[in-house]
Formats: structure tokens, C-alpha cells, sequence
């Protein structure tokens, strides 16, 4: 067993490793403290991202040449808390920010990965996939306020949130011989869609029971015009466990607020919240009540994937634990009653 030692308690003033502070500008007591408990005795969080970084060329180093195909996921640290940029990028962005030092250095990170894969051979016929699991913590509304660089772009909320800005990230794919250099695409994917993507091109089979809500999203990396979406619908879930759908231009969250975090400044009290995303990106303008009929369709597809237990075509999968109705769902079916809606064998 690895010897451990106790992680202390660190204030934003700290003198303890002096770079080791979530950023000057973050005033979050919550994060500004760290996580007390066991750590691995001489893991410094500003040496992680470096060490993990070092092991993934480690392992492209020792695959190269071999025939067998490489499958290397790397998880990296950055730029989550605690905000603990190396000494070498301390400064690297020119904006006091600290986390934007640390944004430079997983950059840097990638880089690193990048050359190891082309010096090894093959890089070529290598796809890379670049991505996150969220958007951005809430202290990045302090970010736009002192330094004018926010994380969320257009989009309203954060990470925790059903709103866009918690969920929507960007996805960068790489395969020189196969996906055309320079290309975007707007279809909307998912990134548990990454496991039937990456079984299809190795041609890996699973059992019907499993990668229930996993669509190949190979035909949209390789011809960016294709037009038919991939995904018909998209469910989200929020921190809280509050449940939203999109599908085409519309999104529904079945909630009050943001699911997540709380906002003083949002005041729109509405049981549930109906936005054209293709137009209302921000998610300003709540039409739950102009379009009343869409909203009861979207909560009808919501219903009816849980009720199958799965979002792609199959057989209907028993969900976890073998349960169909969770509080969150109850809570969604009451928004909806509150609204005067009810649905066919909710």
C-alpha cells in the first residue's frame, strides 16, 4: 500500500508553495480551502499534470512500432481545482490569473502528447480526441468581471448547471487521414457517444445491454456536411439532479432555475423553462408558455426514453437498479403538472 500523508487546509494567502493558490483573483471559500484527507506522500498538485503527462509519452514511446492498435485515455488534472500551474507557466498568461497560467499549461500538455504520437510513427492514422466533461467553475464570473476572459463565451451558467454554459464544451478531433483539417461541424454529440464511436472503428462488439445512450459519431467527423442529426434528442442532468432534453433548436429544462447553482439576478420563477436554442443561445427567453405543444413533446421523448431505458435503437433496458422513477422524475412530472401538462403514463 502507497504511503499517505495529510493533505492541510491551504487560505488563499498560503506561503506554502507559494504558487500553490487557486488564483489571486478567486474570492470562493468553498474551493479557496482545498480538500482535506489521505494524499500520495510527494504528490504536489503543481507537479501532477506534468507527471501524468510524462507517463501518457512514456507509454507512446514504448508502443511504437508495434502492430497492435494503442487506446491511451488521459485524464488530465488541469484546469480543475486546485489551480496549481508548474513554476515554469507561473506568469506564462500576463494576466495575474493564475487559472489562465494553468490553461496555457495544459496547451502545453497536449503539445507534449502530440509530438511524442508523431515522433513514434503513425500519426497519421492516429485520431485524437480533445475534450472536457463540463463547463467552467463559478468563480469564472469573477474572472469576466476583473480581467474580462469568461470561460462560458455566450452561453448562460456554469458547471452544476442544466444551462448551456454548464453543459456545452468543445470537442476537437484529429485523424489526418481521415477527417478533413479545418472543419466544424454544429450537430450536437455527447461524450458517452465516444464508446460506440471508438468500437466502430476498431470493430469491437458489445452486447445490446450495454452503451445504451451511445451513438457512433464517425459520419459527422468524417463529412461535416452531413445534414440528418445524429442524435434525435439529448437529455441532460444537473448537479442537483434536475432533468433537461433538447432536440432540433428547442431545449426543455423541467425545472425552476438553473438546476445547479443559485443566481439572484434570475428571476423567472416558471415551473419549467422552454428556450429556441438555435436562436437564444444566452437561454433568455423562456416560450414554455407561447409553446405549450412543444413543450409536450419534448417531455413525451423524455418519458419514453426512461420508460426504454435507452436513447439509441434496441431493446428496452431495465434502468439502474432496476428503478424507472426517481424523486428527480417525480419532480419533473410535478413541474410539468404545474403547468397544466400532463403526460400519457407519467
Amino acid at each position: 500500500m502507497p504511503s499517505i500523508r495529510q493533505r492541510f487546509h491551504l487560505s488563499p494567502c498560503s506561503d506554502f508553495r507559494s504558487h500553490f493558490c487557486l488564483t489571486i483573483l478567486q474570492d470562493d471559500t468553498e474551493n479557496a480551502i482545498g480538500r482535506p484527507g489521505p494524499v500520495q506522500a510527494g504528490m504536489y498538485p503543481d507537479k501532477v499534470l506534468s507527471e501524468l503527462v510524462d507517463k501518457a509519452v512514456q507509454v507512446i514511446q514504448t508502443r511504437a512500432g508495434r502492430e497492435q492498435p494503442l487506446f491511451l485515455y488521459v485524464p488530465l488534472t488541469a484546469p480543475h481545482t486546485p489551480v496549481a500551474p508548474s513554476k515554469d507557466f507561473l506568469g506564462r498568461s500576463g494576466t495575474r490569473d493564475q487559472y489562465l497560467d494553468f490553461v496555457l499549461e495544459v496547451d502545453h500538455s497536449l503539445g507534449r502528447i502530440m509530438a511524442a504520437s508523431k515522433e513514434a510513427g503513425g500519426h497519421d492514422d492516429t485520431l485524437v480526441i480533445f475534450t472536457s466533461d463540463n463547463g467552467p467553475e463559478r468563480f469564472m464570473h469573477l474572472r469576466k468581471k476583473e480581467i474580462g476572459h469568461f470561460s462560458a463565451a455566450q452561453y448562460r451558467g456554469c458547471k452544476r448547471d442544466n444551462w448551456d454554459g454548464g453543459h456545452r464544451v468543445p470537442l476537437i478531433a484529429q485523424w489526418p487521414t481521415k477527417i478533413p483539417g479545418g472543419t466544424r461541424s454544429a450537430q450536437i454529440v455527447s461524450l458517452v457517444d465516444i464508446f460506440a464511436t471508438v468500437s466502430a472503428i476498431v470493430g469491437a462488439y458489445y452486447p445490446d445491454g450495454a452503451g445504451e445512450d451511445s451513438f457512433d459519431i464517425l459520419p459527422v467527423m468524417l463529412d461535416v456536411s452531413r445534414a440528418r442529426p445524429i442524435r434525435e434528442t439529448t437529455i441532460h442532468h444537473s448537479a442537483s439532479g434536475c432533468f433537461a432534453i433538447r432536440k432540433g433548436g428547442w431545449k426543455l429544462l423541467i425545472h425552476q432555475g438553473s438546476g445547479g447553482n443559485s443566481y439572484d439576478e434570475f428571476e423567472d420563477m416558471s415551473p419549467v423553462q422552454l428556450y429556441r436554442i438555435s436562436e437564444d443561445e444566452h437561454e433568455d427567453r423562456n416560450l414554455c408558455k407561447e409553446h405549450r405543444e412543444i413543450v409536450v413533446e419534448l417531455a413525451e421523448d423524455f418519458l419514453r426514453i426512461l420508460g426504454k431505458g435507452r436513447s439509441t435503437p434496441g431493446q428496452e433496458q431495465p434502468n439502474h437498479g432496476g428503478v424507472d422513477r426517481w424523486d428527480q422524475v417525480d419532480s419533473a412530472i410535478e413541474s410539468l403538472s404545474q403547468m397544466g401538462i400532463t403526460i400519457s403514463g407519467s
